[in-house]
């Protein structure tokens, strides 16, 4: 049985120095569209939307 993982509202991260840069150019990248600020957030809920479109495509809710 697999064990259950609780996420929290503010979950803990670590990156390597790699998942950093990786970060940090993708901020770079989405503030030079936006005129908004950008964060670390943003990227994250944009990565899981995108993971969850391209996992899972006939889950997608039709509005």
């Amino acid at each position: 049985m697999k064990k259950k993982t609780i996420v929290s509202e503010r979950p803990s991260i670590r990156l390597d120095e790699n998942g950093q840069k990786q970060l940090q150019d993708l901020i770079d990248l989405y503030q030079k569209d936006s005129i908004t600020r950008v964060t670390v957030t943003d990227v994250l809920l944009l990565a899981v939307d995108t993971l969850h479109e391209i996992k899972f495509p006939d889950r997608e809710e039709h509005n």
